[in-house]
């Protein structure tokens, strides 16, 4: 169970995402907070494998975002992102996603991100009030290697991610945690 104390990763309910961090069952996906909204781009499923997220999806604007369906291409690092359904979002160029009303704000949470087809992606995110930086911050992703991003970043307007790599740019995420 959640908190329960434990020696190794064995003595935590996988079946509920939980590992062995410090001593104690954590959990291994990021999980949105009380009153934010998950994001798991699950009711994007149709009967193709990938295609364009929406302009207007959950209440923000998406631009330069996709979906793709990791079950229907199982064999590279979008396996990694997914942790709900069978969809993620995927993009190879700056994606933007910013709120659909001037100047009302979100708080960027959480998110489930790793590179889709070659490793060290370079994937940079930058938080906006209007057209003034907030936060930035930048971090290598793998092929192979799910990683549990934390920002908590309050009071902005529009978010961009944007990938760079000496090999293919493609970048995953699951589980956008928001909060409006």
């Amino acid at each position: 169970s959640y908190g329960k104390t434990c020696n190794s990763s064995s003595w935590c309910r996988q079946d509920w995402n939980l590992t062995c961090i410090f001593g104690s069952c954590q959990p291994n996906t990021a999980i949105c907070k009380l009153g934010a909204t998950a994001i798991t781009f699950d009711d994007l499923s149709t009967p193709t494998v990938n295609g364009i997220i929406p302009s207007i999806y959950q209440n923000l604007s998406w631009t330069n975002a996709y979906y793709l369906n990791e079950s229907g291409i199982p064999n590279i690092g979008y396996r990694y992102v997914r942790v709900s359904g069978e969809y993620v979002c995927w993009f190879n160029s700056p994606m933007t996603i910013q709120t659909l009303i001037v100047n009302k704000t979100f708080t960027i949470n959480s998110f489930v991100t790793a590179a889709g087809w070659s490793d060290s992606v370079i994937l940079t995110i930058t938080g906006y009030f209007s057209s003034i930086q907030i936060y930035t911050t930048s971090m290598s992703l793998n092929t192979y290697t799910q990683r549990i991003v934390e920002l908590n970043w309050s009071g902005i307007t529009k978010v961009v991610f944007n990938p760079s790599s000496p090999g293919y740019y493609d970048t995953g995420i699951d589980n956008l945690c928001i909060t409006f």
